[in-house]
């Protein structure tokens, strides 16, 4: 997502979701009930401080052509949060991240994809389900209840 469109689809996206959505940014510490956009033309990774989760925005160069790059944010979640996490990789061109959410299914995450039906642009998607990156593949309509069963129902 490109730099400046970032902060109002972060509050849009606040203004119709249950939890608080906002655009992160360097240093702060993850709260669970929140949904953290990255910033656009910045990358961002979780580090792990003592106990927390601490987010990491920073500059540097296109990472398979993306700033932000979802393979940089996912390659951290493998190596910090790993068997916490749930990654989703959603419709999108490129490959940007595909093989990167296999990483956090090998560290125990769980991973979910979004269907090809549901897909504007199937290219992510596609390539995380054929190297079995994913142990889910639902549409955006299932997605909110698969989490919900998920983290809610257990």
């Amino acid at each position: 997502m490109p730099k400046g469109f970032t902060t109002e689809f972060a509050r849009s996206l606040n203004n119709i979701c249950n939890l608080v959505v906002k655009e992160t940014s360097n240093k702060e510490i993850l709260q669970r009930g929140f949904i953290y956009i990255s910033p656009g033309g910045y990358h961002t990774r979780i580090n792990k401080i003592n106990k927390n989760y601490q987010i990491e925005v920073f500059d540097a160069e296109n990472i398979n052509g993306h700033k932000p790059s979802i393979g940089v944010l996912f390659k951290s979640i493998s190596e910090n949060v790993k068997e916490k996490a749930i990654a989703l990789i959603m419709t999108g061109m490129g490959s940007d991240g595909s093989r990167e959410i296999g990483e956090i299914k090998k560290a125990g995450g769980l991973t979910i994809a979004q269907d090809e039906k549901s897909s504007l642009v199937f290219g992510m998607p596609k390539i995380a389900i054929e190297e079995n990156n994913v142990d889910y593949i639902v549409s955006v309509s299932h997605m909110v209840k698969l989490l919900k069963a998920i983290l809610i129902d257990g």
